[in-house]
Formats: C-alpha cells, structure tokens, sequence
C-alpha cells in the first residue's frame, strides 16, 4: 500500500509539474491565438496584463496627432478610444485619417498615458532584475538588417552582453559589423558608416521607457553595445540603434545578458501604419469635473475648460493641472513643440485628450485625468498678462515654510548644503539636507 500511495503521489506531482508547464509555455508565448481587432479589445488586454502578446489589424480614425518622431496618435473606431505610442511613424499623420496599424507578433505595454504598441523583440529580458540571460533564435540572410537595443538600470549593479552564435557554434560577442546610415543631402544615397547612434536619458524607471517620449542627456554614437556611452550609473537608460552586416545565411541564436531591463529588436521595431481614407474629425465630447466614469477601463474623446495652477515640462511633454473653481484635473501633453510651460501658468485654456478615470477617497470614480497627444489640441482661451516665472527657491527655510497647496506646484528649487543623512532603495528614496538656514 505505501508502495502504491508513492506511486499514485509521484504521477500526480508529475502531471502537476506538466500541467504548469504548460501553462508556462502559454503565458510565455508571444502570440495569442486571437488577434486585436478594436480599440477596447487592446485596452481590456492591457488592463489585465502588463505586457501583451498579440497579432493585431485595427482600422482606426486618427483624433490627434504628434510629431512622427514623438509616435502618438489618439484614435477612435466604433468601440471606443485610445492614446497610442506607436514609435516613429515616419511621415505626419493628420487627424481625420482613416489608418490601419497591423502587426504579426505585436507587443502591447501599458503606459502612463496609454497603450505602447511595437512588433515583439527577439530578446525580451525587461523588468527589474539582476544579471539575466535571455536568448532567442532566428532566421537571417546575409547582409544589413536594422537593429535597436533598450536598456536601462534603476539602482546598484548594471550589466549589459549581447552575443550570438550560428547554428551549433561558439558564442561570438557582437561588437562588430554594426553601422548607422546616413544620408547624402545631395545625392540622396544612404551610406552605412561605422558605429550604432546612441541616446542617454535619466529617470528611475521599472521597465524599459518609451524613449520616444523622453528627452536625452547625451547623444553620440558608440563603436557596440557599450554602457560607458552612460552619463551615470544608475537611475539611467540607453537606446542603441542602428544595423547588423550579417555575415552569412542561417539559423541564428542570440543571447541578451542584462541587469536590469532590456529590449532587443531586429529588423524595424515599428508596426505598419497604413493610411486607407479620410473621413471627418470626431469632435471631442464636453468633459465636466467630477463626471461619474464606469470603470477605470473607460476612455472618452473629451475637451475641458479651465485655469492652470503649475505647468512642467516632461520629456518632450508638459505636464500641469487644470482647475474650476473647486476640481482639478491632471494633464499631460505628450508632444509639447511650441509651447512652453511659462506661457500656460495662470492661463485659462481648453485642451481635448483621451478622460480617464480616478478613484476618490469615498471610492467613486471620477474624469480625473486627460492624456493630450500635442499642443495642437490646446487652445489659450485667455492667456494672463502678468505671467511670469515663479520664484527660484534657494533655501531650505523657504521649503518648510510653503504652503502644502504651493509645495504641490512643481516650484523651481535650487539648494546646497550639507546631505546629513539618507536612503536610496527601490522603494525608498530620500535625503536630508541642511543649508545656513535650517534642515
């Protein structure tokens, strides 16, 4: 009997172990089988996973716009609205626009402010994490083939190590035959020099950014996969980008050894956006604060009226508070070309975004937050004629004697002193500082 109860308890530890190993395989597998079809059949994926596997073919009307560099567009179909970040979409998009995005093995993440939309990475090693190897294999024939590689650490140790091998041989550092193009003014002949472009940018991040939306600290071009090109240790991120001379036809395996996040594409990281027709601009639906939202998934094309308090720039964006006389509302501009924030404070505007929904204190969901895709949707209705500047705070005196409703501002501060004590952990950040006047 004891014999038979092992027996018994070892098949079922076995189908167990099989059982979740298929479950592992499923919810590893970059694509499902379905694909994403609507707007609210991407936004209900996203919302119950933070990283998608899909095919997708969406036919959308583009709402707005930014920049194509900057890569967000806000677009509606039938069941709903969304703010994309799409990455370069390399000619400009006009609102009106009937577009389709479709891409084989997509990859879906939800941002701040919407949904980031690329085709799926060869090497997905992202999050938080220490030295970590990830590995994947292809198919390539010999010759240029794009590449892009995203990187960032948060805090302590960083790694970063590409290498690949072909068919059953050694691992080979990938170091060489990478190039970046250029293009003749004059001639229009795309020539291929030595090295990738790189960008640095800061910020404390638990998963690779959408640097398309970021400002960079340094740019310049690294000879590989170098983090020397980093202006700092940690809270730092790098993009790579550029193409692979592969040297020859076959099956290759490349591996991506990182600490913390990273993100290896080959061949163009962008979906397709195809452009199908035109049709009339959908007009953004009057918004009011406080307005009662059906769940934290809802998005509404929605335009607001209102004063702002503070306004800061973020990335290629702003970032302020709108108010009436008793509510406020969150904002933030993705692609803020031609409009700085000293020009929006005190001013009253009307600005049309994507409204979603934030949770009060007594548990009701409310028009909370509104996501812009350009300063093209934002309208100074009357500008104030005495803006200025707030005042540069110097001293740590000035800090504990504001008010908690200006302290909430975004205030310009530049302190010295002495730093007396502090912690720096993922989940703890801070410092103590005394000046001449106090700590």
């Amino acid at each position: 009997m004891p014999a038979e109860s092992n027996r018994r308890a070892a098949g079922n530890f076995f189908l167990i172990r099989f059982a979740l190993a298929l479950m592992f395989a499923a919810s590893a597998s970059p694509v499902a089988a379905q694909a994403i079809t609507s707007l609210q059949q991407l936004t209900q994926a996203v919302n119950s996973q933070q990283r998608v596997g899909r095919d997708v073919r969406l036919e959308v009307t583009v709402c707005a716009a930014s920049r194509p560099a900057v890569g967000v567009l806000v677009v509606s179909d039938e069941s709903g609205v969304e703010l994309l970040e799409l990455g370069d979409f390399g000619r400009e998009i006009f609102p009106g626009e009937r577009i389709r995005i479709q891409g084989w093995h997509s990859f879906f993440r939800k941002r701040e402010m919407g949904v980031e939309l690329t085709r799926w990475p060869l090497v997905e090693n992202d999050g938080i994490h220490f030295r970590r190897t990830i590995s994947a294999n292809t198919t390539l024939k010999a010759g240029m083939v794009p590449l892009r590689l995203d990187w960032f650490n948060s805090l302590r140790d960083f790694t970063l190590e590409v290498s690949y091998s072909v068919a059953n041989g050694s691992p080979i550092n990938l170091t060489s035959n990478l190039f970046h193009a250029v293009v003749d003014e004059t001639s229009g002949q795309t020539n291929f020099l030595p090295g990738l472009r790189a960008e640095c940018y800061e910020g404390y991040w638990e998963s690779v950014p959408d640097f398309e939306l970021l400002q960079p600290v340094k740019r310049g071009l690294a000879t590989n996969f170098d983090v020397g090109f980093r202006t700092r240790d940690e809270r730092v991120g790098i993009r790579f980008a550029g193409y692979w001379n592969v040297p020859q036809d076959g099956q290759y395996n490349f591996r991506v050894r990182s600490d913390e996040g990273s993100l290896f594409f080959l061949g163009q990281p962008e979906v397709e956006v195809t452009r199908v027709g035109q049709t009339t601009v959908p007009a953004p639906q009057p918004g009011l604060y406080g307005e009662t939202m059906k769940s934290l998934v809802e998005r509404r094309w929605a335009t607001l009226e209102g004063h702002v308090d503070f306004a800061t720039k973020k990335g290629e964006g702003i970032e302020f508070d709108l108010h009436s006389d008793r509510d406020v509302i969150a904002v933030r501009v993705a692609d803020a070309a031609g409009l700085e924030p000293a020009r929006l404070r005190n001013a009253h505007i009307k600005v049309s975004g994507v409204g979603r929904a934030l949770m009060t204190a007594d548990q009701r969901l409310v028009l909370g937050k509104l996501f812009v895709a350009s300063s093209k949707e934002v309208e100074l209705v009357e500008e104030s004629p005495g803006n200025k500047l707030s005042p540069l705070i110097t001293s740590v005196s000035q800090v504990q004697g504001l008010r908690i409703e200006d302290a909430r501002r975004a205030l310009p501060v530049r302190l010295r002193g002495v730093v007396t004590d502090a912690k720096n952990t993922v989940y703890d950040r801070w410092m103590s500082l005394q000046d001449d006047t106090r700590g």
